[in-house]
This record gives C-alpha cells, structure tokens and sequence, in this order.
C-alpha cells in the first residue's frame, strides 16, 4: 500500500480507472496463472511438503531486501 499512495496522489484523477481495471486485469491473470500452476503434480508435491518453509524464508528474504535498500541497517550500523 505505501508505494501505491505516492503513485496516485501524483497521477492526474482521468487516469485512475483505467489504471484500476488494468491493475485487477494482470492480477487476475496471475491469480489463475498461480492456481493453474498448482494443479500440476510435481508443483504441488513441492509446496506440500516445503510450501510453510518457502512461505518463511520468502517473507524473510523480502524484509531484509526492504531494510538493506531502505538504507535502515547502514543506518542501524552508524549509530552504533
């Protein structure tokens, strides 16, 4: 939510709608491109057996990536 508040307080109001559609649009095939995808035997055995451990080290990596390029752990690093 946060990168899309700046984004839309700078786009001209005329532009919204078509960006809505667009955005539920490409989510929408993601969503089914997902589901179909998990359909598939050898996909689905994986996130079975592996899916809480690939959710977690996911999660973990994304928030590292978020604080590294934030620029949050240099600055952690300074005030020490």
């Amino acid at each position: 939510m946060a990168m899309y508040i700046p984004f839309f307080a700078n786009t001209n109001s005329a532009y919204v709608p078509a960006i809505l559609v667009l955005f539920l649009v490409v989510l929408s095939i993601i969503i089914f491109a997902a589901y179909y995808l998990t359909l598939l035997p050898p996909v689905h055995v994986f996130f079975e057996k592996f899916g809480d451990i690939a959710t977690s080290i996911i999660y973990i990596a994304l928030g590292l990536y978020v604080l590294i390029d934030a620029g949050t752990i240099s600055h952690l690093i300074s005030l020490i």
